[in-house]
């Protein structure tokens, strides 16, 4: 059957002839291919799409409000229907913020910034702490703006600043600090207010007059403890320094003697300062009658004295201290209405008759003082006393 195929032979046209038929057979082959292969593929796509455009219409049915209210779990299938529902697809929750400091912050934590504030500066454009730390460089006054004391707002800009990096421990070591200062600023006042309040009467010192006692007390010694604590140089330099004329004052006993005035040692503070006049009286020819006597000398002119713990507090005329109060008790002169009448030239007498330490004192305005005190017209003595002391400067 095959053998004359096997055995015929070809020509040259014939040949050319079969090869052009099995390449023609080949290419339609080959489109048939393409086009199944293209259909399939265009069949699962339409599929795909499908499928997830109607996951996607589930997922926002499932997620509307009316739908919540119908269905608590739309994954499980509707009875009576072959066919589950798709699972809701839950949107992605939205990133958070990745800025190191919010638009808005609590003021609040910032000392000193109460809710009331914190609105003032919110409704002036300061919420934030990188705000609060600016405010000082864009010109803001934040004591003005809100009205208040500067020192409230001083350490504000600085707190802010700790705040806006979140570096709260330095925040809360530097608002420690910051208390502990203010609370030591107020009990100094406090102590000072306490002390002027309940001042010991430095006067009772011999060698203490209401001046000298007024500049004492403007160097914070109010009290017969803080007397004692002083050491004589730094009592000599603050007469000095507020009057030349004080730079004679002797002041090494008056820490001792207020030491001895502040346990109220009043009989034993009474023969020491006896004692320092025995001192200072020691060597002059005609020595002042001695302080422990209580009786004037025959030839006073205002008379004998029984008692001269009796009498005015001649200690209110300014330039008179103990040792010169009690000078011119010893003379007659226990009151004011005595002293009123004392004539300059008897005064200076006194004065000199007592020794160096009270000649270097002026009596010229004694008598006018003690006139202006017998009349207790005080305001008129202090503005009178506050005049001599600026003509003495």
């Amino acid at each position: 059957m095959f053998e004359k195929a096997v055995t015929q032979s070809y020509n040259q046209q014939d040949a050319t002839l079969e090869i052009l038929v099995m390449l023609a057979g080949s290419f339609l082959l080959g489109c048939i291919l393409c086009w199944l292969i293209r259909s399939y593929r265009s069949r699962n796509s339409s599929y795909i799409n499908g499928a997830q455009n109607n996951d996607t219409s589930t997922a926002v049915e499932t997620h509307s409000p009316s739908s919540r209210l119908r269905n608590n779990d739309t994954s499980e299938p509707i009875i009576g229907n072959t066919t589950s529902k798709p699972r809701a697809v839950t949107a992605p929750s939205p990133s958070r913020s990745s800025y190191a400091t919010p638009r808005t912050d609590d003021l609040t934590k910032i000392d000193g910034i109460t809710s009331k504030l914190q609105e003032q500066l919110k409704q002036n454009g300061i919420s934030s702490f990188t705000d609060l730390r600016d405010a000082n460089k864009e010109n803001h006054s934040l004591s003005s703006l809100l009205n208040i004391d500067s020192k409230v707002v001083d350490t504000w800009p600085h707190q802010a600043s700790l705040a806006a990096k979140g570096d709260w421990k330095k925040l809360t070591e530097y608002q420690d600090f910051t208390r502990r200062s203010l609370e030591a600023h107020h009990s100094s006042s406090k102590k000072e207010n306490s002390l002027s309040s309940n001042k010991d009467d430095l006067k009772k010192i011999e060698g203490i007059g209401p001046r000298i006692e007024e500049i004492l007390n403007k160097q914070g010694i109010y009290t017969f403890k803080t007397l004692r604590k002083t050491d004589r140089d730094t009592l000599k330099s603050y007469l000095t320094n507020a009057d030349k004329r004080f730079s004679a004052h002797e002041t090494e006993s008056w820490p001792h003697q207020a030491g001895m005035a502040e346990k109220g040692q009043w009989e034993e503070l009474k023969i020491y300062q006896e004692f320092i006049d025995e001192e200072d009286h020691s060597g002059q020819e005609n020595p002042v009658i001695s302080l422990t006597t209580k009786h004037a000398p025959a030839n006073s002119p205002f008379g004998k004295v029984t008692n001269i713990t009796q009498g005015d507090d001649l200690k209110k005329i300014e330039g008179i201290g103990p040792s010169i109060e009690a000078l011119l008790q010893q003379n007659g002169l226990t009151s004011f209405e005595k002293l009123k009448d004392a004539k300059f030239e008897l005064l200076i007498k006194i004065l000199e008759s007592a020794g160096p330490q009270f000649r270097m004192h002026d009596p010229k305005s004694w008598p006018e003082q003690a006139q202006i005190a017998f009349d207790g017209d005080w305001r008129k003595l202090s503005d009178f006393q506050d005049l001599l002391q600026g003509n003495n400067k």
